[in-house]
């Protein structure tokens, strides 16, 4: 069976890195190693989600870094049968279908992906939309996995003058966690992190020319946002 093959894999990568690496599960960190092992678990769960939970479970009663957790964690956290699957920007973007919404959320997010660099957009795996309390954050990266959890609270037709808000509110979240990405940040919450986040997060912002952005413009006079060394403009 595929999944036994899977499996084997996962088991033959445990031990090759303990012989390797003189180690064990428990003292992994480096990104090329929690990169391979990410792949494996994920593959594994798209092919049979029990299984990679089980294997998961077993990494981690094993004591592995925190780091590994983290990643195991965020993998094994969804059921894909619960999601909507398609592609934007080249990124596999997987949608809840039970999001509380009365817009279409697949052209807005292709419309903001395309506000972000191409070269920011590399080696982003998956975006995930989720509902409100599905995470514990409005939105969430997760290193080395290189994916973006994203709420999207926006309950409104587009002719509620709320709705403008809150859509305003998710995009300058994916741009946030996008900096995040950008900047090679790790797990946890740290001031500098942030602030580097936010200020991505607002560059992206301005550059998009939202509306909030040109009403700011005209009303204190402010200058358009300085361009980004490498930045074409496309």
């Amino acid at each position: 069976m595929a999944t036994d093959h899977c499996a084997r894999s996962v088991d033959r990568l445990s031990r090759a890195y303990e012989m390797r690496y003189s180690t064990s599960w428990s003292k992994i960190k480096y990104s090329n190693q929690i990169r391979h092992l990410a792949a494996l678990i994920s593959v594994l769960r798209d092919i049979d989600e029990t299984e990679a939970g089980k294997i998961a479970n077993q990494l981690k009663r094993g004591g592995c870094d925190p780091a590994v957790a983290c990643v195991l964690d965020s993998i094994c956290s969804f059921t894909i049968a619960d999601y909507y699957q398609y592609e934007a920007a080249g990124i596999r973007i997987f949608e809840h279908k039970h999001l509380a919404v009365k817009q279409p959320v697949r052209p807005r997010l292709e419309k903001w992906l395309r506000n972000i660099p191409k070269e920011d957009l590399a080696e982003i795996e998956r975006i995930y939309i989720v509902r409100r309390g599905d995470v514990d954050a409005l939105g969430t990266y997760t290193p080395f996995l290189c994916n973006i959890n994203l709420v999207w609270d926006n309950p409104y037709s587009r002719f509620d003058p709320v709705s403008f808000f809150d859509l305003f509110h998710i995009e300058s979240v994916l741009y946030h966690e996008m900096g995040h990405h950008i900047n090679r940040h790790t797990f946890g919450q740290d001031e500098d992190q942030e602030k580097e986040a936010d200020d991505y997060s607002a560059y992206l912002m301005r550059r998009s020319s939202h509306l909030l952005f040109r009403i700011f413009r005209v009303l204190f006079d402010a200058p358009p946002p300085p361009a980004r060394k490498g930045d074409t403009g496309d």
